[in-house]
C-alpha cells in the first residue's frame, strides 16, 4: 500500500513542526528549496 498524497503532505508537516520546535534548522532548511518565499500576513 502507498501513501495519499494527504498522507505525505501530513507527514512533511509533522516532520517540520517536530524540527522547528527542537530548532533543528538542518531538518527545516532540508525541506525547503533555494527560491522558497515566505509570505506574512499584512498588518
Amino acid at each position: 500500500m502507498t501513501p495519499t498524497d494527504e498522507q505525505q503532505i501530513r507527514a512533511v508537516i509533522g516532520l517540520w513542526i517536530k524540527a522547528s520546535r527542537e530548532g533543528d534548522l538542518a531538518t527545516v532548511m532540508n525541506l525547503i528549496t533555494d527560491d522558497v518565499v515566505f509570505l506574512t500576513p499584512a498588518i
